[in-house]
């Protein structure tokens, strides 16, 4: 019996089972007709294995805990809906092995393509449970039977060089079916630690290039995690949630009683599309969190950063200067970066290098019109820090204290240091009127620690605790506007990204890079949250200077640098560049990406040229964003407009681009190097 539901564009069947099979999910877009991308042979929705559980036959234990003893022995036992105006969420419940009842939910919002799904697992029985692996999901019935068909897509990360796209063939990572079909197949991969954007991002996308079906999803966990493609038979699935014990050092002890949610996954099936276009479906559920915002955010204001000013030594006098240069612009939000305080950890303002009190210098800041903030890193602690040296609030790995690199780490699990955190962040905050505050985080913690049942599961707890802090301060501090950052981009996900109004893009602060890196993350985040430097030095042209700013049009601008120095053609230049990028934030708020790319794949030493076309919603406008590299290209660059009829409105670093508009086509000449534009077109 298949359960069947319409949700938008996408087709939900559930594959109920009988009394010798667990039940499975599908998903597929409506309007496909070529059913050769499906296959009836659907894995188990819900994939959980217990300790002690058999592994599946097929060669699978070491390489995949899915199919275990209890997967298998899941069976079905009903299914609700819950209904509102505008949403629709399935709740199937599943008994199994040992007591063990799953609840899957999967829930839509009208006007969207994105499923959200969970699983929460309840201990039934008269006994202790202990949970090895849980996914958060798994979506079967994707076939895969000639060879260069079906591509697994992956968006890899790295300090300073975050959001690489790769695409594989299942048939190059030796996923193709075995001869018989005895054999299962795993590829799995993810990331261990407090740092869940690290080498890869929680993304997974599979693409059948015959049909042109993407089926994918993303994790929104701030820990270790895991997701794999699996192959049994001539059936594939993807599942993922969080790292298991194989490869995550975890396992959760359900009591009698006693209950387990997983982290969310959003997932989704479109035909179609690009793969620009998919993931940026995958994003639909970060809406969400723009109406969450301070008011201050509803324009996408500008801001300036001094980290890269003054490198950690943000003396009182030279603050000043930078406010005053600043006073009267379009900058929005003035933010004092590292070096404020005494010691990382204690965080006590340095008063010897504020004489007229740092409140005070708040206030300067708000009197010129900005609204001040400040950087914190409140999970760790340095010496010489006090907090460093009290090991009873540190977090342990088999009894030493976990240290990486200069840093300890607190744990937050412990009531009187939540209290403390509390006291010393939103309190600071509260007493100098900061409203801007940058959360940092710059070295990972590792497979975890003490104090549960496994160190995975007491990493998880401390991450859970970490999410509970940016909520109090929420809370604690109306109004405040959150930056997320972790050495750049490595905690670019979801759930993160739901508590903050902006996320450090990455570390690459004055690197050629930084174009393609902003570009990246279109596909695994709102541009509107992407926080992009540009730091600008006395010592530039105006066509580094263009290419500087230009780049802060695919996401947040943010300044930096040597602003008071800088002439009047040069300051001329960047306040040109702060009036575009205003009349500009309603696109970048809300729009459509197309990235196009010619050149090498290198990020350190770039040529070819890039253009990014953004699309507002309502068509009616589109923003440009053109970066020549390396070997200028010198040939005419098409770029498709949709249909109207299309003027140039306002423009940066124009002459480097030539355009040329006839009919529903934008021409561009990209012909020095190094050079970057920006063009704002609209429909009359």
């Amino acid at each position: 019996m298949i359960k069947v539901y319409k949700l938008g564009s996408t087709l939900v069947e559930y594959f109920v089972g009988d009394k010798n099979t667990p039940p499975g999910l599908r998903i597929s877009p409506i309007k496909l007709k070529d059913k050769s991308a499906l296959a009836d042979d659907v894995l188990p929705l819900a994939q959980v294995a217990l300790r002690g559980d058999v592994t599946s036959a097929g060669f699978a234990a070491g390489i995949s805990m899915c199919l275990s003893e209890t997967t298998q022995s899941l069976r079905w036992k009903q299914q609700r809906t819950i209904r509102s105006k505008d949403a629709l969420t399935v709740v199937t419940t599943l008994t199994g092995r040992q007591g063990l009842e799953c609840e899957h939910r999967l829930s839509w919002r009208r006007g969207t393509q994105c499923l959200i799904l969970a699983l929460n697992l309840v201990n039934r029985g008269p006994l202790p449970l202990i949970v090895e692996h849980v996914s958060s999901f798994c979506l079967g019935g994707i076939r895969d039977e000639e060879p260069g068909r079906v591509w697994r897509h992956r968006i890899r990360s790295g300090w300073s060089s975050e959001g690489q796209h790769e695409a594989s063939s299942l048939a190059s990572l030796q996923m193709e079916r075995s001869p018989t079909g005895h054999s299962v197949q795993a590829e799995r991969f993810g990331q261990v630690g407090s740092m869940p954007v690290r080498n890869f991002f929680p993304f997974l996308a599979l693409e059948d290039r015959r049909t042109g079906v993407f089926f994918g999803a993303r994790l929104a966990w701030l820990g270790s995690w895991q997701m794999e493609t699996i192959r049994r038979k001539g059936s594939l699935a993807i599942s993922g949630g969080l790292a298991d014990r194989e490869t995550g050092h975890w396992y959760k002890t359900l009591k009698p009683g006693g209950e387990f949610a997983t982290p969310e996954a959003h997932v989704a099936v479109s035909i179609g599309c690009t793969l620009d276009e998919f993931c940026q479906i995958l994003t639909e559920p970060q809406q969400r969190v723009v109406a969450t915002l301070p008011q201050s955010e509803r324009k996408l204001p500008i801001l300036f950063n001094e980290f890269c000013t003054t490198w950690g030594r943000p003396f009182e006098e030279d603050i000043r200067k930078l406010v005053n240069r600043l006073r009267g612009t379009a900058v929005r939000y003035f933010v004092i970066d590292a070096g404020w305080y005494d010691a990382l950890g204690d965080w006590q303002v340095k008063k010897k290098i504020y004489p007229n009190g740092f409140a005070k210098l708040q206030d300067y800041i708000r009197d010129a019109g900005m609204i001040p903030g400040i950087w914190f890193e409140p999970e760790v602690a340095c010496a010489p820090a006090r907090m460093f040296e009290r090991t009873d609030q540190l977090l342990k790995l088999d009894g030493c204290v976990i240290q990486s690199g200069e840093r300890r780490f607190l744990d937050l699990r412990k009531a009187n240091v939540r209290k403390y955190l509390d006291q010393r962040v939103a309190g600071l905050l509260r007493k100098c009127r900061v409203g801007y505050v940058k959360i940092d985080y710059n070295e990972p913690i590792g497979i975890g620690c003490d104090g549960a049942e496994s160190p995975g599961e007491g990493l998880r707890q401390v991450l859970v605790e970490t999410e509970g802090f940016f909520r109090r301060l929420r809370e604690n501090v109306p109004g405040l506007v959150i930056e997320n950052c972790a050495s750049g981009g490595h905690r670019l996900e979801p759930s993160m990204l739901a508590l903050s109004s902006m996320s450090s893009f990455s570390d690459a602060h004055e690197m050629r890079e930084i174009p393609l890196i902003a570009a990246n993350l279109h596909r695994v985040m709102l541009p509107r949250q992407s926080q992009i430097w540009a730091v600008l030095r006395q010592k530039d042209t105006l066509r580094r200077i263009e290419y500087s700013l230009a780049a802060t049009f695919l996401g947040r601008m943010c300044l930096s640098g040597d602003v008071h120095l800088l002439d009047l053609p040069q300051w001329s230049l960047v306040e040109q560049g702060m009036a575009l990028y205003q009349k500009a934030a309603t696109v970048i708020g809300n729009g459509i990406s197309r990235i196009e790319r010619h050149g090498n794949d290198s990020l350190r030493k770039p040529d070819g040229w890039q253009v990014v076309s953004r699309t507002s919603k309502a068509n009616d406008k589109v923003l440009v964003v053109a970066h020549q590299f390396a070997k200028p290209f010198g040939r005419q660059i098409p770029v498709a407009l949709p249909k109207g009829k299309w003027q140039l409105d306002d423009g940066l670093g124009v002459s480097s681009l030539a355009p040329v508009i006839k009919g529903n086509t934008l021409t561009l000449r990209l012909t020095k190097e190094f050079s970057g534009g920006v063009l704002l077109l609209r429909r009359h």
